[in-house]
């Protein structure tokens, strides 16, 4: 370490005589020990002394700065497009989820109201929209069956509330001929399934009725009534079209029995 420092010492005076102008040889005459590092050290210093470090104008020295200082604007102008941008895409995707929220909870809200409440008709869509995206006739056909025994508990709770519920029988009535008409797309093998349920749905839904006049006033019996007709109707109609299915086709069976039907129990 003390030699260290005494060549540090060494070479702080031997600068001091180079850049005073004494010949380098002299110098490292006057220190032969040391005079291979002494050498390079001083050969540096000299040509650094000989090169000195090029002046820079003020002119340029501003140009750089001003230039540095654009650089630095543009890129804290990117920096806040980008902090903007990702607020924005938070604040969307927040509303966004808010919306869907609000949408489901429509949804739930409307699938269990009833005519004349302010859901109903957002219900409605819904089951048209289900409606328009089934293709085939045999889910056409077991969404209206569906969609008959939905109007038929809506009747019930109408009642139950001391409300209309004209517009709703007509509704089932009319589901029930959009199923049948779907049959007519099929093979007998499976109308003949299909025909079993709906004869089925219009025979549960003659028993509800029956017992709902029981429970209704005067003046409200004769809808009722009529749409219990329409029911058992349609329940003879069935029965007539599986006839046929056999008569065209002995070799079908159904598949589901009527072992397996749900009863036909009124309310």
């Amino acid at each position: 370490m003390k030699d260290n420092d005494k060549f540090a010492d060494i070479l702080q005076i031997c600068l001091e005589r180079l850049k005073n102008g004494e010949p380098l040889d002299d110098i490292l005459d006057d220190h032969p020990q040391h005079r291979d590092d002494l050498k390079a050290y001083l050969n540096l210093a000299a040509s650094l002394e000989a090169n000195p470090r090029p002046l820079i104008e003020d002119s340029a020295r501003h140009k750089a700065f001003f230039r540095f200082a654009a650089d630095s604007a543009r890129v804290e102008l990117k920096l806040e497009f980008l902090n903007r941008f990702r607020r924005t895409l938070a604040w969307a995707a927040l509303f966004f989820i808010a919306i869907i929220s609000a949408g489901y909870s429509a949804v739930s809200f409307a699938e269990s109201s009833l005519p004349g409440q302010f859901f109903y008709p957002l219900k409605l869509t819904t089951e048209k929209i289900a409606l328009s995206l089934t293709t085939s006739p045999e889910g056409r056909t077991e969404l209206h069956i569906d969609l008959s025994e939905k109007r038929l508990h809506e009747i019930v709770t109408s009642i139950e509330n001391g409300r209309q519920f004209d517009a709703v029988i007509e509704e089932m009535i009319r589901e029930t001929s959009a199923a049948l008409q779907q049959l007519e797309k099929l093979p007998d093998n499976r109308k003949e399934i299909l025909l079993a349920k709906i004869q089925y749905a219009c025979t549960f839904q003659s028993n509800v009725l029956e017992n709902l006049v029981q429970n209704t006033g005067p003046d409200r019996r004769a809808e009722l009534n009529e749409a219990i007709v329409l029911c058992r109707l349609t329940t003879d109609k069935c029965s007539e079209m599986r006839e046929q299915c056999r008569y065209r086709n002995p070799s079908c069976e159904l598949e589901t029995h009527e072992a397996d039907m749900p009863p036909c129990k009124g309310n």
